[in-house]
Formats: structure tokens, sequence, C-alpha cells
């Protein structure tokens, strides 16, 4: 029973990662000179990124979000919104990181938000189910449908140019286009906040914002 100091669990699998946040506790002060509690377990996860043209990967604190909902789509969420105010965060390597995973996250955060507005197992996520999700939150006297087609071919090019690298290596040496990338982002978080504010509002507030 007390025969180790420190025990290591390593999981991709969510689901089994709610069981074991079952097991959480908090463990008493070790000396009269400790200010705190301790929490057990602590959760970690593994983020790559680049650094100077590296890919690098470094163990970091779980987010909060993931903590508490256990749930990969909160997660994207955030790095999303996280993105649309880019401009704001001073910590180049998270910057970074953000850029490089741009396309992979929005491509898992589609899948999943579709999968659940339009619960059809034979539709895959492409151009046409990304725009009906943009037309079908708008009333028809406020669409621009070139607009609208566009930023969906936008959303649709991202996903197939930068979360399928190792299959086209020509286009991962293109550089991102951040500028178009924040208007992507933003577009997504509007239209999803136009499409469901009470839904909107919770994934605000899941991340803290």
């Amino acid at each position: 029973k007390n025969s180790f100091e420190q025990f290591f669990i390593s999981t991709h699998n969510l689901d089994f990662l709610k069981y074991i946040k079952r097991l959480k506790k908090s463990k008493s002060k070790q000396s009269k000179n400790d200010e705190k509690e301790y929490d057990f377990p602590q959760y970690y996860f593994i983020e790559k990124s680049v650094k100077e043209s590296m890919e690098t990967s470094e163990v970091k604190k779980l987010p909060k979000c993931l903590e508490k909902y256990t749930t990969e789509f909160n997660y994207l969420f955030e790095q999303i919104y996280k993105f649309k105010n880019i401009d704001g965060i001073n910590d180049e390597d998270l910057k970074t990181s953000l850029v490089y995973n741009f396309g992979n996250n929005l491509r898992k955060f589609l899948e999943i938000y579709l999968f659940f507005k339009y619960p059809n197992n034979f539709e895959s996520l492409d151009k046409e189910l990304i725009e009906r999700f943009f037309n079908d939150t708008y009333q028809s006297d406020r669409i621009d449908e070139n607009h609208q087609k566009m930023v969906a071919s936008i959303i649709n090019r991202y996903q197939n140019e930068y979360s399928h690298l190792r299959e086209i290596l020509s286009r991962g040496m293109q550089p991102i286009d951040i500028e178009e990338s924040k208007k992507i982002a933003k577009f997504i978080l509007e239209t999803i906040k136009q499409n469901d504010k009470q839904q909107y509002k919770a994934l605000v507030k899941s991340i803290g914002k």
C-alpha cells in the first residue's frame, strides 16, 4: 500500500481519465511552515510546439478546462479562443504553439461540434457541411452568401493544408497567414455565439473567461 513515493499513469483516453480523477484527494501539510495542502493526483499533458524551427515537446500542467470537464472539446475551444486574441499574448512560445497547431485544432473542433449539430454518420466534415452550418445559423435576409462560402472555403483549406502536413510536405513549408487565421477563429466564435448564445457563454465560462 505504501511501498512507493510516486506513481505515474499515462493515457490518451479521456474516458479513462475521468475514472482517474475520482482518485483525487488532498494531502495534509508536510510541515508547520507549509502554507497549503496538496491535491493528488496532479495532472499534466505533453504539448507539442515549434521552437527555432524545431519540433519540441514539453510537459505542462493540464489546462483547467480539461482538468475540470475532462473533454477535448473545451480544450479545443480554448485554443481557438486564444488564437482569436493572439495579439494580446506576450508569451512567444505560446503564440508559436497556437499558430503551429491552429489547423489541426480547428479541424478537430469542427468535427466534434458539427457531429452534434448534424449527427449523421454518413456525412463527412466537408465544405458543404461547413457551409450549411454557417448558413443555418443566420436568417436568410442576413446572409451574404458569397462571403459565407468564401469563409467556409478558407476553413476547409486550412483543414486540408495545415492539419495533414505529413501527407503534403510542400504545403507545410508555406508560411501560415496569421491575420487570415484570426479572421477564421473570430468568425467561428461569432457564429457559435449567434447559433446558441447560452452554449457560447457556457463554453467561455468553462475556460475561465
